[in-house]
Formats: C-alpha cells, sequence, structure tokens
C-alpha cells in the first residue's frame, strides 16, 4: 500500500521483501528515505534504523507500527527514526512524511 502511495504521487519507490533485503538496498543504492515496519521476522524496526544508522549516517527512516509507539524526539533520533506513523496508516500522513524529505543528492551520503 505505501509503494502505489507513494508512486502515484510521483515517488520513485524501491520495495524490500525483508529487512535484510532492504538494508542491502541502503548499501546500493542512493535512497532518500525508507520506510519500514515495527515488526518483522528477524530484525524490527528499531534494530533496521539503527543499521540503516551506521551504514548511510543522515538517511531519514520512518517507522510504521500497529502498536501504541510513545517515544520521545531524543528517543527517536537515539535510534535512528525520523518519526512513527501508527497503523491504519493515512495517507496524507504518508504524503506528507516524504515530501517533508529533501531528496539527497550523489555525493551527499557518507559511507563509514
Amino acid at each position: 500500500m505505501l509503494a502505489d502511495v507513494l508512486r502515484s504521487a510521483g515517488h520513485t519507490v524501491t520495495v524490500a521483501r525483508n529487512a535484510s533485503e532492504g538494508l542491502a538496498h541502503v548499501q546500493s543504492d542512493l535512497l532518500d528515505l525508507v520506510f519500514t515496519d515495527l515488526s518483522m521476522p528477524g530484525m524490527t524496526g528499531w534494530e533496521l534504523a539503527r543499521s540503516v544508522r551506521t551504514v548511510a549516517p543522515g538517511l531519514p527512516v520512518i517507522l510504521v507500527s500497529g502498536f501504541a509507539v510513545e517515544v520521545s524526539q531524543e528517543e527517536l533520533e537515539a535510534s535512528g527514526v525520523h518519526s512513527v506513523l501508527a497503523k491504519p496508516i493515512n495517507i496524507g500522513d504518508v504524503l506528507e512524511a516524504a515530501s517533508a524529505i529533501r531528496p539527497r543528492e550523489a555525493g551527499e551520503r557518507t559511507r563509514p
């Protein structure tokens, strides 16, 4: 659903079937934003966000959750999460989150 909404708004979308595949895209592709679910097999959204922060510092991660997730801005920043969207997802919130992110340029990402 997220991919369809973002594509319909003109965004280029890469879909990963799991966290490991998503992390591989983060390592190889120039991405502007990562959406991830909180609950995934093998790796939580929090764990993926921390991995993204290590591999691609500054790449925003938006966590999508069906659980009540209340965390402070400091906790979000410490985990590498830009913001949390609650399920059921509001299409307007998805588009607003995506449009708030400034596209990155080819030389902008630094790798450790």
